[in-house]
């Protein structure tokens, strides 16, 4: 799924109210990467290119904006918190076998997905739709 099939499928539930940050320019994302001493992978310049920050209020979901994303010692940048509890990180420390940055949580160290689209395209909604809990291993 690319960014804008995202923002309109975010969208068109209607049962959940969200803001959606306007896009970023190519200058505020070159700055971020400047400010974090970083180069972001081409999914996470997409999202940010089509929305520079989101917030979902119930359930609750927010994604950062660049200005607002910040580095750790270990070269985790928090980008997203679920349910205004669980903090979502970019593992900044190494590129994975598909050229992005695991996602994961920061406290368990759980890998919640190998790539930004899957973020925006799977784990997102899982959250958003059937209150899935992304940020851990699930029980079966």
């Amino acid at each position: 799924m690319n960014t804008e099939h995202f923002i309109h499928n975010l969208r068109k539930r209607g049962n959940i109210q969200s803001n959606v940050g306007l896009p970023a320019a190519s200058e505020e994302i070159s700055e971020a990467e400047l400010r974090l001493g970083v180069t972001f992978p081409d999914q996470v310049k997409w999202f940010y290119r089509a929305c520079n920050g989101l917030k979902t209020f119930e359930p609750a979901l927010k994604v950062l904006p660049l200005a607002e994303l910040k580095i750790d010692p270990e070269s985790q940048i928090e980008f997203a918190v679920i349910d205004n509890l669980h903090a979502l990180c970019f593992d900044a420390s190494h590129v994975n076998e598909t050229g992005q940055w695991d996602i994961v949580n920061p406290e368990s160290s759980f890998l919640v997905t190998k790539t930004m689209a899957s973020f925006w395209s799977n784990k997102i909604f899982a959250w958003l739709d059937k209150h899935r809990t992304i940020w851990q291993e699930e029980a079966c």
